[in-house]
C-alpha cells in the first residue's frame, strides 16, 4: 500500500502594518503573509507545524524574510491556528470514539438479551469445537426458564 506524506503551508489572511518599506520608502503600508505549516497523510493535515511569515510591499512588490524585517510579538499573536489543520487527527478521535460506542452498544444488547430472556428467543449452543445447535426459549417461570432444543447439529 503506498502512503503520501510530508508537509505543506496554507497562506492566512493578510495583515496590514504600519511598517514602512527599506527598499521603497514609501507611506504606502507592508503586509505580512502567514503560512500555517502542517503535516499530512494522503493529502489530509494531520496537525500543525507551526507558522511562517513573508513581508511584502503594497507599492514595490518587494518581499522580505523574517530576519530581516521581524515580526512584532502582537502582529504574531493575531495569527491563530486554523482548526482545520487537526482534521486527521479529529477523525481518527471520531473513528475510535464509534468503535468504542459500537463495542459498549453491541455488549449491552448482549448483556440484556442473556440476562433477560424473553419467550421466542433463540440461543446458540456450542457442543464442541466443530459441533452447535439452537435452542429457543418456551416458557418461563419465577425461578426457571423452559428451552426446546433444535434436533439437528452442525
Amino acid at each position: 500500500m503506498i502512503f503520501c506524506y510530508g508537509t505543506r503551508a496554507a497562506k492566512g489572511r493578510t495583515i496590514e502594518t504600519p511598517i514602512k518599506c527599506p527598499n521603497c520608502e514609501g507611506e504606502h503600508p507592508m503586509v505580512l503573509l502567514p503560512y500555517h505549516r502542517y503535516a499530512h497523510l494522503m493529502w489530509v493535515p494531520m496537525f500543525p507545524l507551526g507558522k511562517e511569515f513573508i513581508w511584502a510591499c503594497t507599492n514595490c512588490q518587494a518581499g522580505y524574510d523574517t530576519s530581516q524585517i521581524p515580526v512584532p510579538a502582537e502582529v504574531r499573536r493575531k495569527v491563530k491556528l486554523r482548526w482545520w489543520t487537526f482534521l486527521g487527527l479529529i477523525l481518527i478521535a471520531v473513528f475510535i470514539l464509534s468503535a468504542q460506542i459500537n463495542g459498549l452498544v453491541e455488549n449491552s444488547g448482549t448483556r440484556s438479551f442473556l440476562h433477560n430472556p424473553v419467550v421466542g428467543d433463540i440461543y446458540e449452543v456450542n457442543y464442541s469445537d466443530s459441533q452447535y445447535s439452537f435452542m429457543k426459549v418456551m416458557a418461563m417461570d419465577s425461578d426457571s426458564v423452559y428451552f426446546c432444543e433444535h434436533e439437528y447439529y452442525t
